[in-house]
């Protein structure tokens, strides 16, 4: 007779399942680089899995034991799954989780599965990212409903829901306490000041990370300022550092030109601004105008890949550094362009004093979403702590959001890393300990081939995993009425050896877009010509496609060659 599932002797945390994952902790955290991490952090881990089945109701316990892991595909009830944002369907003054769910039930009765994308807490008055910018990812965004009411709805549908692996919003507690002065806080993230980034921009440590968005993948932030400055208002500071330029002998400046100091490296790293650093732009350039009587646009130039609600302005490529900036103004309200220099150098001395340390913290999906450090104590802490509410839930599938990206080494592409793959395998582990009726679905927005590859890796299997080809390819074949290009999919398939325990999860349809990515890679599903030709469908039919450039003597020789042969054209 088959065995049911159990859950692993807590009491001996060195042997069987808790055992293996202490083995794979010591593997990826060796002594010789990491000291005691692996150690520590496998101490921590497992008493939070203890925990998680401890705290968890009797009801989904007594579900989770009639569970045979000998039938892991029993696990997939359904073959269709309803994709939707939590607030998809809303009605004005109540819980968009109650509007969603009586919407289902009254109009698609007949749907069973149901996955709610990112539901947790987010900023509404500034880019979230749809959702997957999270303040918290173990709190329901309060105008969605509660996590109780979260936890009924995933335990009624055959359910999926998402947790955002690879990072957190920049609001999140722990950044915001690292800002604040938490040093250890800031043991979660990547932080560097602008020193330590400048020496290891220079000697290529980021030059091969891959960028998924056009944006800086490193976003500067201001910690707040100690000392007598700490809690002033901008007025006071700006008071003080006029005071500075006098006593070093030079007069005060207007504080529309003093108060565009402070945010001038963020201007010129092309980040997306928040409101309180855009703030002085329109303010500078109306300065400008009718005081310095200077053209705004002969020193700015609008931003070709921010994605924000004001006009993105950014100084122009002359314009490096503040004492440039300077000397183009200082002239237009008399003061003699020779003390620029005078003026920067006093401002450097005061920056940091006066407006607090700025820090570079890496930020691969946008300005606000901060990456977790996964190679500290405190950062596999964070990520134990937030997974652990997932895993009490009634939930049939988990999406990792961003997964590939879960772990950093520089001097490489920081994606798909074999150590990525360890780390993926200590949470199929986890959820094996405590929540094995939850299927992990890896989601990675990678060309086909890769996926199968990954999927392939007899090391760490993915028992699930999402891919994106069919995003792109349908679309296609519909607009072109043959279904030849779909023969694709099953040629690349039989090539590769994939478990029949394992599940693909092919996405039709995305919540954000019809990604390319899938179709693309070295063994391509769909022709550049295809491509070329769905954008103009795209165009036509009033539609957006968003581009990403890649960085010189970056392209791919493979693509290229790729490219000039389709074209007929010798890459020689």
């Amino acid at each position: 007779m088959e065995s049911l599932w159990q859950p692993p002797d807590f009491n001996r945390p060195d042997s069987g399942r808790l055992g293996e994952i202490r083995a794979i902790f010591q593997d990826l955290y060796p002594s010789s680089t990491y000291g005691d991490l692996a150690a520590d952090i496998s101490r921590y881990w497992i008493s939070r899995l203890k925990d998680i089945w401890t705290e968890k109701p009797d009801g989904i316990k007594a579900k989770d034991l009639t569970y045979h892991p000998s039938d892991p595909l029993s696990r997939i009830r359904q073959k269709t799954v309803l994709i939707t944002y939590a607030d998809s369907v809303w009605e004005k003054g109540a819980p968009a989780l109650l509007t969603l769910k009586q919407f289902l039930k009254s109009h698609f009765p007949a749907i069973g599965g149901l996955h709610i994308l990112p539901a947790c807490e987010i900023s509404e008055n500034r880019f979230n990212d749809g959702g997957f910018s999270q303040i918290r990812r173990n709190r329901i965004h309060a105008p969605y409903g509660t996590n109780a009411r979260f936890e009924a709805m995933m335990a009624e549908f055959f359910s999926m829901t998402d947790f955002v692996l690879n990072h957190v919003d920049m609001a999140h507690p722990r950044f915001q306490q690292y800002l604040d002065g938490d040093d250890t806080a800031g043991d979660c993230f990547f932080v560097f000041s602008e020193s330590e980034f400048q020496k290891r921009l220079s000697r290529g440590d980021f030059d091969r990370i891959f960028r998924p968005r056009p944006f800086p993948l490193f976003t500067i932030f201001r910690r707040k300022p100690k000392g007598t400055f700490a809690g002033q208002p901008p007025a006071q500071r700006t008071a003080a550092l006029n005071r500075r330029f006098q006593d070093n002998g030079l007069p005060p400046l207007p504080d529309a030109l003093i108060h565009i100091l402070p945010v001038f490296n963020k201007i010129k790293n092309d980040q997306m601004l928040l409101a309180e650093d855009y703030q002085p732009i329109p303010r500078f350039r109306n300065f400008l105008e009718n005081v310095a009587h200077l053209n705004p646009d002969d020193l700015f130039v609008v931003s070709k890949t921010q994605e924000t609600r004001h006009t993105p302005y950014i100084f122009n490529a002359d314009i490096r550094s503040p004492e440039d900036l300077l000397a183009l103004v200082l002239p237009g309200i008399g003061i003699p362009v020779e003390n620029a220099a005078a003026y920067a150098a006093v401002f450097a001395d005061s920056d940091t004093e006066l407006f607090g340390e700025p820090i570079r913290a890496l930020t691969t999906f946008s300005h606000v979403q901060v990456d977790l450090n996964t190679t500290t104590f405190e950062g596999l802490k964070l990520l134990i702590d937030d997974f652990s509410w997932y895993l009490k839930m009634d939930l049939n599938m988990l999406r990792l959001d961003a997964a590939n990206f879960a772990f950093k080494k520089w001097g490489t592409s920081c994606f798909g890393l074999p150590e990525v793959r360890k780390l993926l395998k200590i949470l199929y582990r986890s959820m094996d300990c405590v929540a094995p009726r939850i299927v992990p679905n890896l989601e990675v927005n990678a060309p086909l081939s890769a996926v199968l590859n990954q999927m392939a890796d007899k090391q760490a299997p993915p028992p699930m995993m999402y891919d994106f080809h069919l995003a792109s390819m349908l679309p296609v074949v519909f607009n072109t009425a043959d279904a030849r290009p779909l023969l694709e999919i099953f040629n690349l398939i039989d090539r590769y050896d994939i478990s029949h325990d394992q599940i693909r999860f092919s996405l039709a349809e995305s919540h954000d877009g019809k990604s390319v990515s899938g179709s693309g890679g070295a063994d391509r599903l769909l022709s550049y010509a295809q491509l070329r030709d769905l954008v103009d469908v795209v165009k036509k039919n009033g539609g957006y496609v968003k581009t990403k450039s890649t960085p010189r003597y970056r392209y791919p020789a493979t693509e290229f060659e790729k490219v000039c042969a389709e074209a007929d054209f010798d890459p020689q």
